[in-house]
């Protein structure tokens, strides 16, 4: 988990996933650290996660400033909000 210099917190619960059905892609430990330094609040985090390959299971939990919150859960080939 972190916070960057905007107020955006990004946390992360990763989801044990068969090994084959892992993919290329970022996983959840290098996607909050990609988040923390690319987005400025919830809203812009979502729109920078829902463009990422994502490797393997995830849950990515984000909170900016202004109180927005919002779990999105990831596999590699589907991102809910």
């Amino acid at each position: 988990m972190g916070v960057n210099e905007y107020g955006l917190a990004v946390a992360m619960t990763f989801v044990m996933t068969a090994p084959q059905k892992i993919q290329a892609g970022f996983n959840s430990c290098f996607i909050v650290r990609y988040l923390l330094e690319k987005a400025k609040d919830t809203k812009q985090a979502i729109s920078l996660l829902c463009n990422l390959p994502i490797a393997s299971n995830c849950n990515i939990l984000l909170a900016d400033k202004s109180g927005r919150m919002v779990v999105v859960e990831c596999t590699p080939s589907v991102k809910k909000i």
